[in-house]
C-alpha cells in the first residue's frame, strides 16, 4: 500500500480506528512472544544452574551446618516485607535463619550503616546475608552464593546476578541484567573527579553466562552474603555516609567492599545466584538530598579516590612507605589562578615556609589534588568550607586546623583525625569530653615577613579588605553611615551598590595587604555569625596587628581575651561613630594601641609559635 493511500485511509474515522486497532494487536502479539521466549530463556537458564550446583556441590561443604542472620532495611511497608520472608524460607530451605528489620519510621536506626552494623553486632548466624526488600530471590540464589563463599577461602563479600523481573510497566526490561558487580570510571563533579561506582552488564540481555563465581571490585548490597566475622573485622558499614533513615546511601556499599579487599578479602559475584529487582522510582531531589549527596561524595572521594587511582595503575602492587619528613597541607581553594583570592591559600603558604625550617618537605594542595597519592606521613586539613576525609591507602598521621565553617562540622568528622586543633578556646571546651580524638586549641596567626609595613602618611580614613560573599556584610552597612569615606578591596559586592561605590579593586595582592592596613587610619573588622558563637576571631585581626594597624571591630568577648585590649570593638552605629569619630581626632592614642598590639601579636601569635607547637605535638601522636 502506497503512502498516498495511507494518507487517505487515516483520514477515514471507521477505516483509521480499524488500522490503529490492527496495528495495536500486532504490537501486543508481538510482545507476548517476545516474553514468553524470555520465560523459556530464563527456565532454561535456571534449569542449567541447578544442573551445575548439583556437580559443584559434590566437593563442598554441608550448607545446613550454617545458620544465616538476615539483615533487610525494610523501608516501605509490612505486605512487602511477608512477600521477602516468605520468599526468603523458600530459599533457605533447610537452612537455619533469623531477621533483622527495620522501619523506616523508626527513630532508633537513624541511618542505614548504623540500624546494619547493631544488627551484625547482635546476630548469631555465621554469616550475615543483607537483602533489600524490593528483591525476590531465584529458588537456587542463597545455594550459589553460599557455595561460592565456602569454595574462596579468602571470600570477602559475595553478590547475585540482579536481573529486571516481569512487570507490566517495564516488560522490555524482564530478564535484562540489572548489576553483575560494580565497576568505576571517572566522573566528574563539582570542579573535580572521583572514580564513580556502576553496574557492571547493566542492559545486557544474555543469559547463558559463565557460572564461575568471579572476583570483582564490589558487589550490591541489595542481596549480599559476607561472613559476619569478617564483617566485623572491618568494621562493617562506615556511619560517615549520610542516608535517609535506613535506605541505603549511593557508596556504603562500595566503600564496604574496598575496604574488605584491603584488608586481603576478595569480592566475589556468584553468576549462579539469581535474583530480581524493579528499577528503582527516580524523583527530582530537593536541596537537602543534593547536600547529602555531596557530602557522602565528598566523604567517599576522600577515602578512597587514591586508592583507586594505584588499583588501576601499575603502582598497584608497590608498597607506600610514608616519608616522616613530608607533610600535605589540603586546603579548600582551588587548583587555578583564583587560589589567589583564598585566604587559605596564603594561609597554608605561610604555614609551609614555617615547617620547612624545621626540615619537612611541604605539599601545599588545593582540593583537586587532595586525593593524589602521596607518601607523606602527615596531612594537615585546614577545614574550611570543604571536608576532608583521611585516605584509606596509607597510614598517616592526620591532624584538622579547624579556622573557619565550624557549623559545618559534625562530630564523626572530627574523629577521623588523629588530632583537632580548634581556633577558639570556646569550640574546644565544647568538644573536648565528647570526641574521642585528640583535640587541643590553635589559635590563628600571622605571617609578619608578609605583613611587613612601613609607617608614612596615611592613604585611606577607613579600609575593609574582603569579600562580601554576596552578604551585606554589617561591618560595611554600618561603615557607610559614617561621615568619613571607606574604601573597600574585595569580590561580589556589586549587588550593594553603596557598597560597590567603595570598591577601589576586586583583589589586593597578599604582600601588599600588610601596608594597606598600615596606611589606614582605621582597619575595619567584622566576624560571621557561626564565628561569633564559636569564638573563632577573624584571622584580620592578627594580619592587621602584624602591619602595626588600629583595628575597629565589632564585637566578641574573645577579642579582648586575645588581643588584651589592643582591639576597639563596638556595639551599634552610634557606639562605633563615637569611637571613629574619637580615635579620628587622637590619632596618638590609636598609634599606641597599634604598636602595642604589634608587640602582642610578634610575641605570642606568629606562624613560627604555631608550628612550633604543631610539630612538638606531631611527636605525641
Amino acid at each position: 500500500m502506497s503512502g498516498s493511500i495511507k494518507k487517505i485511509i487515516k483520514k477515514i474515522p471507521f477505516v483509521g480506528s480499524y488500522v490503529k486497532k490492527v496495528q495495536a494487536e500486532k504490537k501486543e502479539e508481538e510482545q507476548k512472544q517476545k516474553l514468553e521466549k524470555k520465560r523459556l530463556e530464563l527456565q532454561k537458564e535456571q534449569e542449567r544452574i541447578k544442573v551445575w550446583l548439583k556437580s559443584e556441590k559434590q566437593n563442598a561443604p554441608d550448607k545446613n551446618s550454617r545458620k544465616i542472620s538476615v539483615i533487610v532495611h525494610h523501608h516501605t511497608g509490612e505486605e512487602q516485607l511477608q512477600k521477602l520472608k516468605e520468599n526468603f524460607k523458600e530459599a533457605a530451605a533447610g537452612l537455619e535463619f533469623e531477621v533483622f528489620t527495620a522501619d523506616i519510621e523508626s527513630k532508633q536506626n537513624a541511618s542505614f550503616a548504623e540500624f546494619c552494623n547493631e544488627a551484625a553486632r547482635k546476630a548469631t548466624g555465621e554469616y550475615l546475608f543483607f537483602l533489600d526488600e524490593s528483591v525476590q530471590l531465584a529458588s537456587e540464589c542463597l545455594n550459589a552464593m553460599l557455595l561460592a563463599a565456602e569454595q574462596n577461602e579468602k571470600a570477602g563479600a559475595v553478590g547475585a546476578r540482579i536481573l529486571y523481573p516481569e512487570s507490566e510497566k517495564a516488560i522490555s526490561k524482564f530478564a535484562a541484567v540489572k548489576s553483575c558487580g560494580i565497576a568505576f570510571h571517572k566522573k566528574n563533579r563539582n570542579k573535580t573527579w572521583y572514580w564513580q561506582p556502576y553496574d557492571l552488564l547493566a542492559g545486557e540481555e544474555t543469559l547463558e553466562v559463565d557460572l564461575q563465581p568471579s572476583v570483582q571490585k564490589a558487589v550490591r548490597v541489595d542481596v549480599m552474603l559476607v561472613l559476619r566475622e569478617r564483617f566485623l573485622e572491618v568494621r562493617g558499614f562506615d556511619p560517615a555516609y549520610q542516608s535517609i533513615h535506613v535506605k541505603k546511601d549511593e557508596f556504603s556499599e562500595t566503600d564496604l567492599c574496598l575496604k574488605l579487599s584491603k584488608a586481603g578479602y576478595q569480592n566475589l559475584l556468584a553468576p549462579a545466584a539469581l535474583a530480581f529487582q524493579s528499577a528503582e522510582e527516580k524523583s527530582k531531589p530537593d536541596q537537602a538530598e543534593k547536600d547529602r549527596r555531596l557530602y557522602n561524595l565528598y566523604v567517599y572521594q576522600g577515602k578512597w579516590q587514591s586508592c583507586l587511582t594505584r588499583m588501576f595503575s601499575e603502582e598497584e602492587d608497590k608498597p607506600i612507605v610514608p616519608d616522616s619528613k613530608k607533610i600535605d597541607i589540603c586546603a579548600p581553594m582551588p587548583d587555578d589562578e583564583n587560589k589567589k583570592f583564598w585566604g587559605d591559600y596564603h594561609y597554608a603558604l605561610a604555614m609551609k615556609k614555617e615547617l620547612e625550617k624545621h626540615g619537612y618537605q611541604v605539599d601545599v594542595r588545593p582540593y583537586q589534588r587532595w586525593y593524589e597519592s602521596t607518601d607523606s606521613a602527615v596531612t594537615i586539613a585546614l577545614r574550611g568550607n570543604r571536608p576532608y576525609y583521611p585516605k584509606e591507602e596509607i597510614v598517616q598521621k592526620n591532624i584538622m586546623w579547624n579556622i573557619s565553617h565550624p557549623a559545618d562540622i559534625p562530630q564523626g568528622e572530627y574523629e577521623r583525625f588523629d588530632l583537632v586543633y580548634f581556633a577558639s578556646e570556646k569550640l574546644c571546651r565544647k568538644w573536648e569530653n565528647e570526641l574521642k580524638t585528640k583535640c587541643d586549641v590553635l589559635l590563628q596567626c600571622a605571617d609578619p615577613d608578609v605583613m611587613k609595613s612601613t609607617a608614612g602618611e596615611k592613604k585611606y580614613d577607613l579600609l575593609f579588605i574582603g569579600n562580601s560573599r554576596r552578604v551585606y556584610r554589617q561591618i560595611v552597612q554600618d561603615a557607610l553611615t559614617l561621615d568619613y569615606p571607606l574604601t573597600i578591596y574585595g569580590r561580589h559586592w556589586e549587588a550593594f551598590e553603596e557598597a560597590q561605590k567603595c570598591v577601589r579593586e576586586p583583589y589586593m595582592p597578599n604582600d601588599q595587604v600588610g601596608q594597606a592596613y598600615r596606611d589606614a587610619k582605621i582597619v575595619l573588622n567584622d566576624h560571621w555569625d557561626d564565628m561569633k558563637e564559636t569564638g573563632i576571631v577573624s584571622n584580620r585581626l592578627f594580619d592587621a596587628l602584624a602591619a602595626e594597624a588600629f583595628i575597629i571591630s565589632d564585637e566578641m568577648p574573645e577579642i579582648a581575651e586575645i588581643f588584651e585590649g589592643t582591639v576597639v570593638t563596638y556595639k551599634d552605629c552610634k557606639d562605633l561613630k563615637e569611637k571613629v569619630d574619637y580615635y579620628m581626632e587622637h590619632p596618638k592614642e590609636a598609634e599606641k594601641l597599634a604598636e602595642r598590639g604589634h608587640q602582642l601579636v610578634l610575641e605570642k601569635h606568629t606562624f613560627a609559635k604555631r608550628m612550633d607547637k604543631l610539630v612538638q605535638d606531631l611527636s605525641g601522636l
